[in-house]
């Protein structure tokens, strides 16, 4: 098990995947955690969603788990190709009940949960909702995560000027 963190940061996707696979013990969460970082490395959407249902069956789920989520089902399609693909095939199975797992583990107005409200926004095209959403986190809850997806609302509307602020201000940030 000490050798997994090793090929994943050594880049050996392949390798790190077949590792993580034969964790069957208390360590399993963080396995699973590289095992989704190595399929979405190597751009494996099928293997990348079947790992986010098994880590939200997990007792240790953090927000961070979330956060992820969030960030790589709904943030990071936005910002480059749209490809949503993922998120229709598994709407029903894992999106819809990542949200209403957040809501139940943090409740409804933690940041984590409207952060993935806002990504839902964003997945059906309700940019104003999105951008109000992002907006309250920032003047609420002001973190890395909310100000990096401000900069990529802006950066969608061809604001590069704004978009750059809410980028500085993200690395400026340490939540």
């Amino acid at each position: 098990h000490d050798a997994l963190p090793i090929y994943f940061w050594l880049k050996n996707y392949d390798t790190a995947l077949l590792h993580c696979q034969q964790v069957r013990d208390r360590n399993q969460t963080d396995a699973l955690r590289y095992q989704l970082l190595s399929y979405y490395q190597i751009k494996e959407r099928q293997g990348m969603m079947d790992t986010f249902q098994k880590i939200m069956q997990q007792k240790t789920v953090s927000e961070n788990d979330y956060y992820t989520f969030f960030d790589i089902v709904f943030f990071q399609p936005f910002v480059s190709d749209k490809d949503y693909s993922h998120v229709q095939k598994y709407y029903i199975s894992v999106v819809l009940p990542y949200l209403d797992h957040c809501v139940s583990a943090f409740g409804a107005a933690s940041e984590v949960c409207k952060y993935g409200q806002a990504g839902l926004y964003l997945y059906k095209n309700q940019l104003p909702k999105a951008y109000k959403s992002l907006l309250f986190l920032a003047s609420r809850h002001p973190s890395s995560y909310v100000f990096r997806a401000l900069g990529e609302y802006y950066e969608s509307t061809g604001d590069r000027g704004k978009a750059k602020a809410y980028y500085l201000r993200a690395t400026a940030t340490t939540t």
